[in-house]
């Protein structure tokens, strides 16, 4: 094998699939012209660009002939935390440079004028997911919604016809919303007759619940044709003062989330009922509590009912924030089909899994792939000086006994920490003549630290049997919260 040319096709692929992953794709150089036909498509089939940064995915790279990109992307995500009064021409650039009917998907963070959004549709017949903020998705306005006026009607529907997700929001306050959001969804159902993918997202401004919308529904049932529904942070039923509707209608019904949403318990409640009464569909279930839950026990009870009465689950994601863990007779009801499981609470709580508990899990789950739990605290000493040779021995009780445990079941291919590691950062005042440690320095420190822990989770389950590809401890906002950058220190 002499050159780059000749590993097989795979290899190759392989190769590629993870470069274009890094942040830096300038630096990539395909060997040859065939080579760079080969791979634009799987290269660029995904395109995630804020229209400024520069390097291979700025407006400029993207609007060049020879840069051969805008012809591959099938999928583009728009991202930017500010909008910047030219962002809408970039937007429109971009949009007349994409070649006709070939975008499948469009996700973009800020709103869409009406003009821009038009562009769109007429470029572009073939969407089947539309993820943007516009007056055609957003279900409260003042004014008379697109989708109720005629004439933006008889155009938008034959240019949304192939359709199959939809996000749409709800921000205004104004009597008589919840009759009006009806109108407006069965006006977008009729316009995009092959939607099966609807995402509703509150941002706590409408006054009315998903139980309103759906009471006006006489005569049938709004959702019969959907296979996935999103719910974030909708007030599902008023007050939980009543049974949920049964105009919610699961019998098609194959994946539903919610996220941070207002009286759960009435809602999984009624579903429960529906389940128990039919075989259903659902597939995949992803539910997120809110952290200021107020009843976390009756919560937890709910959601353990409704998972032991729907249909066997293929992927299950709880995230519980302070409400108990479910029991492990919930999860094992679906243990003939469960490929990834993830459960975490609020890591104040300290909540886990025994080993017990968890050794009939996997033990069950004889497909299980992903796993993703709260661990057992798992001390790391110093974030300078942090403690090395973990012992891993399943008659610890502690983190490293789950992963002794965990390193028995050698199907498992992800494997997630919904916990930090207990690291030491030790504080003083930083004395006149010590130099100060910068936070790019402490972070290198804890990049460090982690990695460590990584290095010797996957040593110790590849010696016995088990080699997952991929290890995830959950972070988020962690370290920048102990860091406190308001002030010079030491950190021991």
């Amino acid at each position: 094998m002499k050159t780059f040319a000749d590993l097989p096709t795979e290899m190759v692929v392989n190769v590629f699939k993870f470069v274009r992953q890094r942040p830096d794709q300038g630096a990539v150089c395909l060997v040859s012209r065939l080579w760079r036909k080969i791979m634009a498509p799987v290269m660029w089939e995904k395109l995630e660009t804020n229209l400024r940064e520069s390097g291979s995915r700025s407006l400029g790279t993207l609007l060049k002939a020879d840069s051969n990109i805008l012809p591959h992307v099938r999928e583009l995500k728009i991202c930017s935390v500010t909008f910047g009064h030219d962002m809408e021409d970039r937007l429109k650039l971009l949009i007349a440079a994409l070649p006709r009917d070939k975008l499948r998907t469009i996700h973009c963070t800020y709103y869409i004028k009406d003009l821009t959004f038009q562009q769109l549709l007429l470029s572009q017949r073939k969407l089947e997911s539309i993820q943007v903020a516009t007056s055609f998705t957003n279900l409260d306005q003042r004014t008379e919604s697109h989708f109720l006026s005629h004439d933006y009607f008889s155009w938008t529907a034959s240019m949304m016809s192939e359709v199959k997700q939809i996000k749409f929001d709800l921000f205004r306050k104004e009597n008589g919303q919840a009759r009006k959001t009806l109108k407006i969804l069965r006006k977008a159902f009729d316009a995009c007759s092959k939607l099966e993918n609807l995402i509703l997202i509150d941002t706590r401004a409408f006054p009315g619940s998903l139980q309103d919308i759906l009471s006006y529904a006489t005569g049938g049932q709004l959702f019969f044709q959907l296979t996935s529904v999103t719910l974030q942070g909708l007030d599902l039923v008023p007050n939980g003062s009543q049974p949920f509707c049964h105009n919610f209608n699961v019998t098609n019904l194959q994946q539903m989330n919610l996220t941070s949403c207002d009286d759960v318990i009435p809602f999984l409640d009624s579903l429960t009922r529906s389940y128990s009464e039919m075989s259903g569909a659902l597939k995949v279930l992803s539910i997120q509590l809110r952290e200021d839950d107020p009843t976390p026990v009756e919560t937890a009870s709910s959601v353990e009912g409704f998972l032991k009465a729907c249909p066997k689950l293929k992927d299950l994601s709880l995230v519980l924030a302070r409400c108990p863990l479910v029991g492990k007779d919930c999860l094992l009801s679906h243990a003939d089909t469960l490929r990834s499981l993830v459960v975490s609470t609020d890591p104040l709580e300290q909540r886990a899994y025994s080993k017990h508990d968890l050794e009939r899990i996997l033990k069950a789950c004889k497909r299980l792939k992903c796993l993703a739990i709260n661990f057992p605290p798992i001390r790391l000493g110093s974030v300078t000086k942090p403690r090395q040779g973990l012992r891993f021995d399943e008659s610890e009780d502690g983190a490293e006994g789950v992963l002794a445990q965990i390193s028995r079941y050698s199907s498992l291919h992800t494997l997630g920490m919904l916990n930090l590691p207990e690291l030491r950062f030790a504080y003083y005042p930083k004395p006149p003549r010590l130099p100060t440690m910068t936070k790019q320095a402490i972070l290198q420190s804890y990049n460090s630290v982690m990695q460590s822990l990584a290095n010797q989770v996957f040593c110790y389950m590849a010696q016995h049997g088990t080699s997952p590809k991929v290890f995830h401890v959950e972070a988020d906002g962690f370290f920048w919260k102990l860091s406190r950058p308001d002030r010079d220190f030491v950190v021991l």
